[in-house]
């Protein structure tokens, strides 16, 4: 049985309370306090906000909207359609009269070929982040675009879409849940909070040869996770990099899968 320290309760850390397994919840406190990771928001913007976005454009869902020539977004997550790291944006749209300029200005710059998911059914998602051959903006998934000085960033992005794809990254993902966790949404600051590795410390060759073998591989939804072979080869290249236990992160998806918020059945 998972004892968790009185000092964390007093600072109002109840995360355990969401689990049927409660030692999801340490591990994810392991996972934060890993050497070799550093939280998203250090290493990257995650941004724009999906607020300012469906402000500032037509909203592609109405045909009249849709356009040859604009910018290209991600609209949607359709589970049944994103299954694989590799995607594509669904929509070209253009900006709003009054918002030209600032679509063009502030908005289109933050456009990055990685995206990450800010709403997540876990009895049905795939994938948590997707990569794209182009820019593009979206607002179930936002852009990360690495800082100025992350080396290598084209590969960089390849690798963290693999790492966010990963067991240790669902971990990741589930302890940072609120409202309600069969249904999450994440805030700009959870995702930012979310530990990817460290660029300026981590050879990140594993995941990027994972990214370019397996990008196009379908990853089953989170309640078949233990049957993935997709996703147990990326497990696999981040316990490579990270100096962890593939058994363990095995370990990680057979709980990961009976957890009633993620299997949507009652527990064993």
């Amino acid at each position: 049985m998972l004892s968790w320290p009185r000092d964390r309760v007093a600072e109002g850390d109840w995360t355990p309370s969401q689990y049927f397994d409660g030692s999801i919840a340490e591990t994810s406190r392991e996972l934060d306090d890993h050497k070799q990771l550093v939280p998203l928001g250090w290493v990257a913007l995650i941004e724009p906000d999906p607020r300012a976005l469906r402000a500032a454009l037509l909203n592609p869902l109405h045909d009249e909207n849709q356009v040859s020539v604009g910018y290209e977004v991600v609209w949607t997550h359709k589970t049944s359609e994103r299954t694989k790291m590799r995607s594509l944006s669904d929509y070209t749209t253009a900006a709003t009269q009054s918002k030209r300029e600032y679509v063009r200005n502030i908005l289109w710059p933050k456009a990055s070929e990685l995206l990450i998911a800010c709403k997540i059914r876990g009895s049905k998602v795939r994938v948590t982040a997707i990569h794209l051959p182009s820019p593009a903006l979206g607002q179930p998934f936002i852009p990360v675009t690495p800082n100025s000085d992350v080396p290598s960033p084209a590969t960089t992005l390849q690798a963290w879409c693999a790492y966010l794809n990963s067991t240790p990254a669902v971990v990741s993902f589930l302890n940072r849940r609120q409202k309600t966790l069969d249904y999450s949404s994440y805030s700009l600051d959870q995702l930012r909070s979310i530990p990817v590795p460290d660029p300026n410390k981590v050879d990140l060759g594993p995941l990027v040869e994972a990214f370019h073998r397996l990008g196009d591989s379908e990853l089953l939804p989170w309640p078949r996770m233990n049957e993935c072979a997709a996703r147990a080869e990326l497990d696999d290249a981040v316990a490579k990099i990270l100096d962890l236990d593939s058994a363990e992160i095995e370990d990680w998806r057979k709980r990961i899968a009976k957890e009633p918020t993620v299997s949507g059945k009652v527990a064993e």
